[in-house]
């Protein structure tokens, strides 16, 4: 599975220390290669407001991490 995560690093509103922004199971064979894209839409970087009507974001940076997790067999 690739996951992708995002780590905000300069928030003037409290966030978690990473999110979860998007994830593809996929099937790669031993010397396999592939190429996984997973976009990353402006919205998944907004928050929801404390009344949670709307959701707002403001220009910050931001880290990209790439996570791959291997299936185990039991």
């Amino acid at each position: 599975m690739v996951q992708l995560y995002v780590k905000h690093l300069r928030s003037k509103v409290e966030r978690p220390r990473e999110e979860l922004k998007g994830f593809q199971r996929i099937t790669v064979q031993p010397n396999e290669t592939k190429t996984v894209q997973n976009p990353l839409k402006a919205a998944a970087l907004a928050w929801w407001t404390k009344n949670y009507r709307d959701s707002e974001s403001r220009p910050s940076p931001f880290k990209v991490m790439i996570g791959i997790r291997r299936a185990t067999s039991s």
